[in-house]
């Protein structure tokens, strides 16, 4: 399942993208969380239910749930915490050799991370930065995978 968050005036839903569509899953089901983070994290129960609803839409259901022109914002767009990966071993290793510095052995012993900024996740659309900044900041695109599942 493809879920996404979306802007519908000027509240935060959650849709799910099928066949190229967006459907507002609070239009089809009102006991649903409003959110994608709860949905996630209800026990599967949600998810059963949303897999049931592809099912319907497959079979040519809740059309007048169907969100035209939506404004995408990110899938999760208020996460409690944000881990990133420091980098591909290409990257470190070429970033250390300009230095001067051999490659630590570490980064292929064990996955390193940081905790990034979680309040500057932004979904598509125009990117604002003050010019003075373009000379001094790095900036990259950034891929998540969240996993629903616990794990150590």
């Amino acid at each position: 399942m493809k879920f996404v968050t979306f802007l519908d005036n000027r509240q935060e839903k959650v849709g799910l993208v099928l066949q190229d569509s967006i459907y507002d899953l609070t239009q089809i089901n009102h006991n649903l969380p409003s959110t994608l983070i709860d949905i996630l994290a209800d026990d599967d129960f949600s998810l059963i239910i949303c897999q049931q609803i592809t099912n319907e839409i497959n079979r040519g259901e809740h059309k007048k749930a169907l969100v035209k022109e939506p404004q995408i914002l990110a899938p999760i767009p208020h996460p409690a915490s944000f881990r990133d990966a420091y980098a591909f071993r290409q990257h470190v290793e070429t970033s250390r050799l300009n230095r001067g510095l051999d490659m630590i052995p570490e980064f292929d012993q064990f996955p390193v991370f940081y905790f990034s900024n979680h309040q500057a996740i932004q979904g598509p659309g125009k990117i604002i930065a003050m010019e003075k900044h373009f000379n001094r900041m790095d900036f990259e695109l950034e891929v998540a995978i969240v996993i629903k599942k616990e794990g150590i």
